[in-house]
């Protein structure tokens, strides 16, 4: 800016000095044809002109770049807006199709060598184990669930209190749930070995129920007449919470 008001200027004061030299010309020659008693009247200093023309080119080329930079900053927050919105469309669709590819892979890999008496008894779970967690107060005993849904096999680890809360939370949705034999809450003996092994089996005994009366309920997601070899360990987590890895686990036992 600085650059091109030092040439607004040497262009300002050679176009005074031109005019300047006009009217000299012009003095000399209407001296030649007046008389000396008509002396010629000095002309204003320029100056101000200059100053004022310079001060008006400032002020437009000021705002002329206030509006560039105004309009790049609305055009860059709108592309940022784009881009942030382009990359979760992106996510979404590969996460769908990735999910969409993984179900056929899985569905045709099983059909090739599917044994129809596989979906007699798709999902096996089991409770093999039990191990003691935390300290002081906050000291409890976690179930090692094992579970296989056809081809696939994962543990995680669940206390007492997220089976009741799983248990709660779907008979509300599926009502023949409710009917199932759910292990009771005790006041005490909570710590006591033969009371945690009798839990064990308990509990062991509601989710091979639980699962065979969601292989049969025709509102469950898990019914096996709908799924059929489609019916995974993704599935099953969607199904619920409880069953996914890296949720609700509390120590070392618990899976990530």
């Amino acid at each position: 800016l600085d650059q091109e008001i030092q040439q607004l200027k040497q262009k300002i004061y050679e176009g005074d000095g031109a005019q300047k030299g006009n009217h000299g010309i012009l003095e000399e020659r209407l001296s030649h044809s007046t008389s000396p008693a008509s002396p010629t009247k000095p002309q204003p200093p320029s100056a101000p002109l200059v100053d004022d023309r310079i001060n008006a080119f400032i002020e437009q080329e000021v705002q002329r770049r206030l509006q560039n930079i105004h309009h790049k900053a609305e055009d860059n927050d709108v592309s940022v807006a784009w881009s942030t919105e382009s990359l979760k469309d992106n996510e979404r669709l590969n996460n769908g199709t990735v999910q969409r590819k993984l179900k056929y892979e899985r569905m045709v890999c099983r059909s090739l060598g599917a044994n129809p008496d596989d979906l007699k008894d798709p999902i096996k779970i089991s409770i093999p184990r039990y191990v003691l967690c935390g300290q002081g107060k906050d000291e409890h005993y976690e179930f090692e669930i094992k579970i296989t849904v056809l081809d696939e096999t994962w543990t995680v680890f669940r206390r007492y209190s997220r089976f009741r809360e799983m248990h709660k939370t779907l008979k509300l949705k599926y009502p023949e749930l409710a009917n199932l034999e759910f292990p009771p809450k005790k006041l005490f003996g909570n710590k006591d070995e033969r009371v945690i092994a009798e839990r064990r089996s308990h509990l062991e005994k509601y989710l091979r129920s639980f699962f065979s009366a969601m292989l049969k309920s025709p509102s469950s997601p898990l019914h096996i007449e709908k799924v059929g070899l489609t019916l995974s360990k993704y599935t099953i987590c969607e199904f619920s919470p409880f069953f996914r890895k890296g949720v609700f686990d509390y120590s070392s036992h618990g899976t990530s």
